[in-house]
């Protein structure tokens, strides 16, 4: 292990993370912070492969001004054993006066690592599950997680049930294909449909704040459209745990995430829509016109 340096860096930001907006704010999306960490940590050091990936960490919003083109951030790494680097995207955060300054953490992970070839178990077949509970992609968006075009990228059929979820994400065709990770899109909206199912089964609207691994196969282009498979693995300190599988066309494992955490990040200002939870106990069982439930 060596020591932490830190070095200072220039973040591009193009039009369409404005689409990525949480409480009236611009977010960068914690897919965009890991391709920035994964960009420098390729170009520092070829050698260590960024296709892996563990401790995954997303303490804090980075929030974007809607006028900004770049943005200035700093990067920390510091070389670990086994041919692994630990990195961390964060701000300068000034005090009034602008004397002292403090680095607001926006995102951590660790990169390198021993190379895994079998999928997550019981992960690789498609669930056949008779309790599914469908949730269109047009109400996703709309009540669930109203991100603004750019992000609306999980396709019907929209499946979640107790133990999990399935659905069509999409790689919108125009990306940069250049990506280290792939395009972030298609990992980006599995979790929008694990929000969903936090909604649904958890009675929370949740967000991604980390995940224990990730493993990328072979990295998606734009484009592309592909089915992920989320399994849901129960609570830990808070969060909701789950194990997520995202499958090219030809069923072939294109990445894979551990221990994906999430939580609610609002502290109760934000809570499901009504529909969502039909057929929970609890739940409101309006099903009439005007009410936002899905149309059977």
């Amino acid at each position: 292990m060596t020591a932490r340096e830190s070095d200072c860096l220039r973040i591009a930001v193009p039009a369409y993370l404005r689409d990525h907006t949480f409480e009236g704010r611009v977010i960068l999306p914690a897919v965009e912070i890991l391709e920035i960490l994964a960009d420098f940590v390729q170009r520092r050091f070829p050698e260590i492969p960024v296709w892996i990936m563990e401790e995954a960490f997303f303490p804090r919003f980075l929030v974007l001004d809607p006028a900004w083109t770049t943005l200035n951030a700093r990067i920390e790494w510091q070389l670990l054993d086994a041919g692994r680097v630990k990195t961390v995207l964060g701000t300068v955060v000034r005090s009034r006066s602008g004397a002292i300054g403090r680095l607001a953490v926006h995102g951590t992970a660790v990169f390198g690592g021993e190379t895994k070839t079998e999928p997550i178990p019981g992960m690789d077949r498609e669930a056949d599950r008779s309790d599914r509970f469908a949730v269109p992609a047009e109400r996703l968006y709309r009540d669930l997680v109203p991100f603004g075009p750019a992000y609306r990228n999980a396709r019907d059929p929209i499946h979640v049930w107790e133990e999990g979820a399935e659905a069509i994400v999409e790689a919108p065709a125009g990306g940069d294909p250049r990506r280290f990770l792939g395009s972030p899109f298609p990992l980006d909206a599995a979790l929008h449909v694990a929000c969903a199912w936090c909604q649904r089964y958890g009675d929370t609207v949740a967000l991604p704040v980390g995940f224990g691994s990730r493993r990328i196969v072979q990295p998606i282009v734009p484009g592309e459209s592909c089915r992920a498979r989320i399994a849901a693995k129960g609570l830990s300190e808070g969060a909701f745990l789950f194990d997520i599988l995202i499958l090219g066309s030809d069923e072939r494992l294109r990445e894979e995430l551990s221990g994906v955490r999430m939580r609610d990040v609002s502290q109760g200002r934000l809570r499901p829509p009504d529909w969502i939870r039909v057929g929970k106990q609890g739940a409101v069982e309006d099903s009439s016109p005007g009410n936002g439930n899905p149309p059977a």
